[in-house]
């Protein structure tokens, strides 16, 4: 099964997407003041929406054998790389150097940055930065947004149009 699908598979994604994350991230407060443990379990299960919601669409295009061969070109390592280590030099160094740029001109226009949460916790921030670098991003959302509706979008628009269309979503 490609990982093409119909308008109606990226619609259901879509809604899935939204459905469960918008439901997760709305309960979360409602049970904060009874269950902050509860609260903080439906952010980061929220976080999982778009994931799951393509597994879930895939899954009932293709069924196990369509599932298996989606998830084998999403979790194709080193990916990217096909591109140029320039490339893939380009997006790891341009968010670091981006942020450097805004921290630096907030403090030249007046600014202040507070000291980091992390100040004092090393051992811990080197345990939790990978957990969150992996868990807070790329299990959640890529395998949805980047592996399931980028290429459906790409099926009908060139991939500025459908990159751009994605973003915006």
């Amino acid at each position: 099964m490609e990982t093409s699908g119909s308008a109606p598979r990226l619609w259901a994604f879509f809604l899935l997407a939204f459905a469960w994350s918008w439901r997760c991230w709305l309960l979360s407060p409602a049970v904060k003041p009874h269950s902050p443990s509860l609260a903080t379990v439906f952010m980061y299960a929220g976080s999982f929406g778009p994931s799951m919601a393509a597994v879930l669409v895939v899954a009932n295009a293709g069924g196990r054998a369509g599932l298996r061969a989606w998830l084998g070109r999403c979790l194709r390592w080193p990916m990217g790389w096909q591109h140029g280590w320039r490339w893939m030099a380009l997006a790891l160094v341009l968010p670091v150097a981006l942020t450097a740029l805004a921290a630096t001109l907030h403090i030249a226009l007046g600014g202040s940055v507070g000291p980091s949460p992390a100040a004092g916790h090393v051992l811990m921030t080197l345990v939790n930065f990978p957990l969150v670098f992996r868990l807070g991003g790329p299990l959640g959302e890529e395998l949805g947004w980047r592996g399931f509706a980028l290429p459906n979008l790409q099926e009908r628009f060139d991939w500025r149009v459908a990159s751009l269309s994605l973003g915006l979503v």
